[in-house]
């Protein structure tokens, strides 16, 4: 009896010593990834829906503050949402602040907090998920290990991953939950799972394809597909890292212009 006491023991020490991966120390890995000081690109959005597919060009700039990262969308093309521009304002502590200028009303909507569930411009990523979010913002638990197929660099490749649920804190939050690929080698965030309050899978974010320039990776193609069947491609192109981005543009001023 003794003898198989000490066995357990010994597997019940061995289990601790090699137990699973720390969550919250992969997830400060992945959340303090090098970023850039500013940057400025082309976005190509394809929305999927039942109507068919829609295209739409974006010019977006973002800059780094001390508060959080600042970023503007201005949509080019097509007509009917030409001249739409969408500014954040980041600010970790307190939550981003969001407004939506809308042209041929010549109004600007600020997003509320109970709001940001809702669709940006018709697309299935919420002006939740193009917020910026901070570490402490989650509770972190670790699920297991399993692989993801990407494009790194030009070069199909197969990603081991860990597999996080992230469990938001706020209550205004719309997700109950967000499970979370981590690549175990780079530490960026290739494919989120959207759970909503009532325990269902909402919908399915991929970064099927990243780039690293100037030692920072950049998602160039993130598709997100709802379980309604709807789906919208991201595809970012002409990127301009740290080139030093005029400030005012980060203003309710310019949304005017």
């Amino acid at each position: 009896m003794k003898a198989q006491i000490m066995v357990m023991s010994c597997l019940l020490f061995a289990s601790a010593a090699f137990g699973a991966p720390d969550a919250d120390e992969i997830m400060s890995k992945s959340y303090g990834l090098p970023k850039a000081n500013d940057m400025v690109s082309t976005t190509k959005m394809t929305l999927k829906q039942a109507g068919g597919l829609k295209k739409r060009a974006i010019k977006s700039t973002m800059r780094k503050t001390d508060l959080g990262n600042d970023s503007l969308a201005e949509f080019v093309s097509p007509a009917d949402v030409a001249g739409t521009k969408f500014l954040t304002i980041g600010n970790k502590k307190e939550g981003d602040v969001q407004h939506l200028f809308l042209p041929a009303l010549r109004k600007i909507r600020k997003i509320a907090s109970s709001g940001k569930s809702g669709k940006f411009m018709g697309s299935e990523l919420s002006y939740y998920d193009i917020e910026e979010h901070s570490q402490d913002d989650f509770t972190y638990t670790f699920i297991k290990t399993d692989q993801f197929q990407a494009v790194r660099n030009g070069t199909n490749t197969t990603i081991s991953c860990y597999v996080i649920q992230s469990i938001p804190k706020k209550p205004d939050a719309p997700y109950s939950k967000i499970i979370l690929w981590i690549a175990q080698d780079d530490y960026f965030t290739y494919k989120s799972e959207m759970v909503d309050k009532n325990g269902e899978l909402e919908k399915t974010v991929y970064n099927k394809e990243v780039k690293t320039v100037n030692g920072i990776i950049i998602a160039v193609q993130t598709v997100v597909e709802s379980v309604s069947g709807n789906a919208t491609t991201v595809q970012t192109e002409k990127i301009v890292i740290n080139s030093g981005v005029q400030s005012d543009i980060f203003s309710i001023k310019y949304l005017e212009k």
